[in-house]
């Protein structure tokens, strides 16, 4: 009888390498006086329900099943076939189908899958070998976490670091890498600066400064880059915040806090790889969604169109003239330079600062204390979790507030509705924001033009009326008393 074989090995198995199972196979043919047929074999491969790569000849092996030609198949054991129970139980269902015998070398024995006691004793070796799986899946799952908790880094090694480990082997910890964190640096320093990823992977591969990944820079590099919060001594696992890392931090929470906010910025969408083209690039909200506005080109020129309901739309350039000329008129008021002041003193900051810090370092404390042996339950640490996330998100918001923009204090002292034109379109749109919320509501069938009234729902901020309100009362203009 001819005996085909299947081997397979996952890069977290301990077993027998795939040449040994063969071997082992080779000369179990010869003792039972079976001849050896064709060979299908997946090295790395795992057979888990969380597996991720395909089993190129796990699937030719199928096919080779349903066209008729196989008799017999070895495995070394059960679980090379599967690891999850109901592609296994597909798995004999086709061999039942086809009357093709199951040969486990490890057990010495043949089972036909037509005879209900092998059946039987089939089925049950993969559900077995699928509650082993999830045992490793758990014990893996476990381990990270608690490594998280520790602050402990994950593999593999980030870019701007280097790892130590001891004589044996053993990590120890994570530490700079000179040359890379120096790179980190500057490109946080860069955008939150306000330079364009484009323009910052530019600069590096000028310069011959190789990637992470040993190419070129892109800025969805940059953007991946510098977004995790790794680089601010943050340990993050899964989306969750497990508090410090055991790591130093390459970045000052300042410039990462700036980072984000830049990179998350809508208007960034109408840069195409280049500077910021257009002053209002993502600053109009929508009245009827809240979505922002982005720029698009439509047949009788640029206009605003907003991103969320796709129903508030504006002709770009009547409205960037009309609050250009506007914002140009609020700033030469007497109390225009209020705008560059900070939104509370550095006291206030910091205090906000402080009180975000001692909330995470909380929770970090519940963590630790549920890993002590006998410490806390994971059902008061999900208490605690629940009851300090809100507090910490209003915390970061109130720093996020507090924080005064850098792009216009560079501009405290500058006569900008005289020196406009020499400002670039990035700090155009800085101070403007600084100053507007801009909201665009319906237009009205027929009104040719800019209609004002589309703009009543906006506001300078700090100032409590609308700018409806404003012109209700009669104003020619809604910058009204000072604010």
């Amino acid at each position: 009888m001819i005996d085909d074989f299947y081997g397979r090995k996952s890069t977290a198995d301990q077993g027998r390498s795939v040449a040994s199972q063969e071997a082992d196979w080779r000369e179990d043919c010869e003792q039972e006086d079976l001849t050896p047929g064709r060979v299908f074999t997946d090295d790395n491969r795992s057979a888990s329900g969380y597996a991720r790569k395909k089993r190129e000849d796990y699937a030719a092996l199928l096919e080779h099943i349903r066209s008729g030609g196989c008799e017999l198949l070895s495995m070394w054991e059960c679980s090379r076939g599967s690891r999850k129970l109901s592609e296994w139980a597909s798995f004999l269902e086709l061999c039942q189908a086809h009357k093709v015998r199951i040969r486990v070398i490890n057990d010495r024995r043949t089972y036909d899958p037509n005879n209900g006691r092998d059946w039987e004793t089939l089925a049950n070796e993969g559900v077995k070998a699928h509650a082993e799986s999830k045992l490793i899946s758990d014990r893996t799952k476990r381990g990270k976490r608690a490594a998280a908790l520790a602050g402990l880094p994950a593999a593999p090694t980030p870019y701007g670091y280097v790892r130590v480990y001891d004589s044996h082997g053993r990590f120890v910890e994570q530490v700079e890498q000179p040359e890379q964190a120096a790179i980190v640096r500057e490109i946080g320093a860069a955008i939150a600066g306000g330079a364009s990823n484009a323009s910052v992977a530019r600069r590096l591969n000028d310069r011959g400064v190789p990637s992470p990944k040993g190419g070129r820079w892109t800025g969805a590099h940059l953007r991946k880059l510098i977004l995790n919060p790794r680089y601010v001594g943050r340990r993050v696992h899964q989306g969750e915040d497990f508090g410090q890392a055991a790591w130093p931090a390459l970045l000052d929470a300042q410039t990462y806090r700036l980072c984000v906010e830049r990179l998350s910025d809508p208007g960034r969408f109408s840069e195409r790889g280049t500077e910021l083209k257009w002053p209002l690039a993502g600053v109009p909200a929508c009245t009827r969604c809240e979505a922002r506005l982005r720029t698009e080109w439509a047949p009788y020129g640029r206009r605003y169109l907003c991103t969320g309901c796709g129903k508030i739309a504006i002709k770009a350039d009547s409205l960037d003239d009309f609050v250009i000329t506007l914002v140009k008129e609020r700033l030469r008021r007497p109390d225009g330079a209020k705008v560059f002041m900070p939104a509370a003193d550095p006291a206030a900051l910091a205090a906000a600062e402080a009180e975000e810090q001692a909330l995470r370092d909380r929770l970090a404390e519940f963590h630790a204390e549920a890993r002590k042996p006998f410490g806390l339950s994971a059902a008061a640490v999900a208490a605690a979790e629940r009851d300090l996330t809100p507090l910490i998100e209003q915390a970061a918001a109130k720093v996020r507030r507090l924080s005064t923009p850098p792009a216009l204090a560079a501009l405290a002292h500058i006569n900008i509705p005289e020196k406009w034109d020499d400002l670039t379109v990035r700090q155009h749109r800085d101070v403007i924001t600084a100053l507007v919320e801009l909201r665009v509501g319906p237009g009205v069938r027929g009104r040719n033009g800019l209609d004002l009234g589309r703009l009543a729902e906006s506001r300078w901020h700090g100032d409590e009326k609308m700018w409806g309100e404003h012109w209700a009362e009669g104003a020619t203009s809604p910058i009204g008393a000072e604010v």
